[in-house]
């Protein structure tokens, strides 16, 4: 491709991106997945990896993501608004970085209970649902974004 058909892009954030497990749905989209209201990150891809397989008996549609802290906030923040909700900095975390305490089993369980229940109430169009409210969270994410401009998440992710 030459130069001048070349899309813009974003500057590529600074050190390594954390990773996440996604799901990939019908129409091909990634989305990464939640545990509950909360998005765990991890700084091992082994780890995620590990956290993906034993999620496979839920669909075999997850897969890990890398992904920048910065993306994985603004879709925390899109998820909550899409429920009417405020995210908060804590919602985001890293399990295997030492600094929490909530075991990888725990967090395992808590995104199958979710992709357990999008697969019980699947939506037109989609395997999971997961893409759906992706796109809704994303369209909610643009006026939600605007509520925390500057927050302690973004400026401790770089956003």
């Amino acid at each position: 491709m030459s130069s001048s058909r070349r899309l813009p892009s974003a500057p590529r954030p600074s050190g390594n991106p954390l990773y996440g497990v996604g799901e990939l749905d019908d129409n091909g989209e990634l989305d990464l997945v939640p545990a509950g209201d909360a998005q765990p990150l991890f700084a091992s891809r082994d780890v995620a990896t590990d956290v993906a397989r034993a999620l496979e008996p839920a669909s075999l549609h997850v897969c890990v993501l890398p992904v920048w802290p910065g993306y994985a906030w603004r879709n925390l923040v899109g998820f909550h608004a899409a429920w009417g909700a405020q995210p908060e900095p804590r919602k985001l975390f890293i399990v295997d970085n030492g600094e929490t305490e909530i075991p990888v089993a725990v967090i395992v369980e808590e995104i199958r209970t979710g992709l357990d229940a999008n697969a019980q109430e699947p939506r037109a169009g989609t395997r999971s649902g997961l893409s759906q409210r992706g796109r809704a969270a994303t369209s909610a994410a643009k006026l939600a974004l605007a509520a925390v401009p500057g927050s302690s998440i973004g400026r401790a992710f770089g956003c």
